[in-house]
């Protein structure tokens, strides 16, 4: 956005003068990080050169999504270098006073005000399509972004991703006979040896016999 910044004609009012940026950004997994900053900067820097182009002409003469409330921007984000609360001018006092309202312009807006100790976040959303963990968890993505950014641990947009937690599987060790362990089921041989000595009567069947040389049929 363009806050604090005023068109020439309105230079002698008093107000909110701030105004959205829309920007176009294409980014792949394959994209390095490094590319990726320098591509939104460079958008950025677009948008900001057209800064006074009216919107709502805009999309009453492109109509980019018939029916769509918000067909160019879905969410922002600001950052500020410094709260409003601790603004100081000759006879104006601020004070910050807890955020809230009934209605959100956007489906997710970001704010983020740089302090002594890093970034103080504040998430505005339309509670019609998130819920509030839902939210948490965005948030929760973006410092998981931020710090593989600011590590070093990743290069490219598909670092940044959430990895699948691996779960080592280990296959329990066979059991130890002892014993006063089951003996194991008898082996084919073993079995077809008992069948042929029923069967044929004989006292004693080796394992080359042959079972027609022992009067089998």
């Amino acid at each position: 956005s363009t806050f604090g910044r005023r068109t020439p004609e309105t230079t002698g009012t008093v107000g909110f003068h701030v105004a959205l940026l829309p920007l176009r950004a294409t980014l792949t997994e394959s994209t390095p990080l490094a590319d990726a900053v320098r591509a939104t900067r460079d958008a950025l820097f677009a948008a900001d050169a057209h800064q006074h182009v009216d919107l709502d002409a805009l999309l009453a003469a492109v109509n980019p999504d018939p029916g769509n409330p918000r067909p160019l921007i879905t969410v922002s984000a600001d950052l500020d270098t410094a709260p409003l609360a601790g603004i100081r001018l000759p006879g104006l006092y601020a004070e910050a006073v807890d955020g809230g309202s009934e209605s959100a312009p956007l489906e997710m807006g970001l704010m983020a005000v740089r302090t002594g100790s890093g970034l103080r976040l504040r998430i505005r959303y339309d509670a019609d399509l998130f819920d509030a963990a839902t939210v948490r968890d965005c948030l929760g993505d973006l410092d998981r972004v931020l710090r593989a950014m600011v590590s070093g641990g990743a290069v490219l947009v598909r670092d940044t991703a959430v990895r699948p937690e691996v779960l080592a599987v280990t296959r329990p060790a066979p059991p130890i006979p002892t014993a006063g362990a089951v003996p194991s089921a008898p082996s084919i041989l073993e079995t077809l040896r008992t069948v042929w000595k029923s069967v044929l009567g004989v006292d004693d069947v080796a394992d080359d016999s042959n079972f027609f040389d022992l009067s089998g049929n």
